[in-house]
């Protein structure tokens, strides 16, 4: 009998212990779920957002008139390295003394022309500097994802920029007789059809989220260089030198490359950063009092571009910079040259109805 009541009582509490464990268990269990669930749910917001951002347009081009106005500056330099004199420094920088220039120009449906007027009264201190007589012409063709510039430049009259580096005072800083010719193209185009060129750098295209793309470059040119009597001529350590007899350069150049390329968008601000890099063939010519050379070889350029700014559906202004770095080398010499464009840009939009729009905008 007490076996039998001891048996009944330990099976009563087994159930007892079974029943009261399975509360205890689900207790963890439903923490777990939650969190799996609220993951689940926050994983679906995420991916239903992204999908929403990525139907939605990354730029919106351009219909109706455009007018814009600045102010800008462009940048020409040549650096000649000089290791063998005894200057303290082993370069020679010479440059243009380039004047500021207002910005006029109009669009209509994203063809349109430009001027820049030079500003004389701009020019700094040319009594120890000079004066530069030149020629500057620049074509731009813009598609959403391209961008083709065509230039022309031709500068007479320079300055050693340096001088203040030398161990020796020079006679003079002026170089009124050198001349620099540059003609040349630079080709960008951007893989991903998400980010516009024209947006980050015409302004004639407005980039709706932020986005980035590899680039592909391409570019040509061909750079002329003459400095009657040598570009140190004025430099007394430099007397008997190479760098103190005529010197004459032309360099023929193609190169291809590619870099990255992005806009970052908060709203309407932006910045726009670009940089390119490049290798190719490059044919110099070089004479220089009895000595020349005639030769190919593997030269590299750099290209940067950037922006910042607003661009709003009517109004933006902007700060836009372009640079490209090129090198020209030979058994007798090794130059770079380096143009520049720097421009402040303001301009109005009208007819905005007229706007080419597809989905809803991002605000960010």
């Amino acid at each position: 009998m007490r076996l039998r009541v001891a048996v009944a009582l330990l099976i009563l509490t087994s159930v007892f212990a079974v029943a009261t464990a399975e509360p205890v268990r689900d207790s963890f269990a439903q923490p777990q779920a939650t969190a799996e669930s609220a993951h689940a749910v926050e994983t679906n917001a995420f991916r239903e957002w992204w999908a929403e951002r990525q139907a939605r347009p990354a730029y919106v081009g351009q219909e109706g008139i455009t007018v814009r106005t600045g102010l800008g500056t462009g940048v020409q330099s040549m650096s000649f390295r000089i290791d063998e004199l005894a200057l303290s420094t082993n370069t020679i920088e010479i440059s243009p003394n380039n004047p500021l220039h207002w910005i006029f120009g109009a669009e209509w449906n994203r063809i349109g022309l430009s001027f820049r007027l030079t500003m004389p009264n701009s020019i700094d201190d040319s009594e120890t500097r000079g004066t530069t007589e030149f020629m500057n012409f620049l074509f731009q063709f813009f598609g959403d994802r391209y961008e083709v510039d065509l230039v022309y430049q031709l500068h007479e009259g320079m300055y050693i920029t340096n001088a203040d580096s030398f161990v020796e005072d020079v006679t003079s800083i002026k170089l009124p007789d050198m001349t620099l010719r540059t003609i040349g193209f630079n080709v960008l185009y951007a893989t991903d059809e998400n980010f516009s060129l024209a947006a980050a750098y015409k302004l004639n295209a407005r980039q709706q989220r932020s986005e980035i793309s590899w680039i592909l470059m391409a570019a040509g040119s061909q750079v002329i260089v003459d400095v009657p009597g040598g570009p140190a001529r004025s430099i007394p350590a430099a007397a008997g030198s190479v760098w103190q007899e005529d010197v004459s350069v032309q360099a023929h150049s193609g190169i291809v490359g590619g870099g990255v390329g992005g806009s970052l968008r908060i709203g309407s601000f932006f910045v726009a950063p670009l940089l390119t890099f490049g290798l190719g063939a490059q044919n110099l010519e070089y004479a220089s009092g009895g000595e020349t050379d005639d030769t190919w070889r593997v030269a590299p350029q750099l290209s940067a571009r950037a922006s910042v700014g607003y661009n709003g559906p009517g109004f933006f202004v902007a700060f836009i910079a372009s640079v490209d770095s090129r090198n020209i080398d030979s058994s007798v010499m090794n130059a770079t040259q380096t143009t520049g464009l720097f421009e402040l840009i303001v301009g109005r939009r009208f007819d905005l109805g007229m706007w080419k729009r597809i989905g809803t905008v991002d605000p960010w």
